[in-house]
């Protein structure tokens, strides 16, 4: 991102991802309008398993637009997603508690803790995420 690197046009469905039809006509249609990445919520695992079928149904029609998942809160559905989707975009903060949620919440002097605590509460979603791109990669 930024330097001379270009300018990426992207836009989030506002479907239910649970409407596999819906979700992919809307994602043909962010393509077919310039879009080069499609936004989807995964509000629960449910949502994040039918990303699976929202895939197949872009592929099967040609679209190979990369597509990123939104999660926020759940960890385990992060870990879902990253298996039918190019990208998974979390708030760090939610994975850890509601008062950690923004950086600036945090004392200096509690800083180190805090950033233990995230790199615990990521690191199994990082992993998993790892395996899903590089299957040969080890924990």
């Amino acid at each position: 991102m930024g330097g001379s690197n270009p300018i990426r046009i992207q836009s989030m469905t506002n479907t239910a991802t649970q409407d596999t039809e819906a979700s992919v006509a809307q994602a043909k249609r962010i393509v077919d309008a310039g879009g080069e990445y499609v936004r989807l919520t995964a509000q629960g695992i449910k949502e994040a398993e039918n990303l699976m079928n929202i895939n197949i149904g872009l592929r099967q029609d040609g679209y190979m637009v990369p597509l990123v998942a939104d999660i926020h809160f759940n960890p385990k559905v992060a870990d879902v997603a990253a298996q039918y989707v190019e990208k998974v975009r979390i708030n760090p903060g939610n994975y850890v508690d509601a008062a950690l949620s923004s950086i600036w919440s945090i004392p200096m002097r509690n800083m180190p803790r805090s950033c233990r605590r995230y790199t615990t509460a990521l690191s199994p979603s990082l992993i998993s995420a790892r395996r899903t791109i590089l299957p040969s990669a080890s924990a």
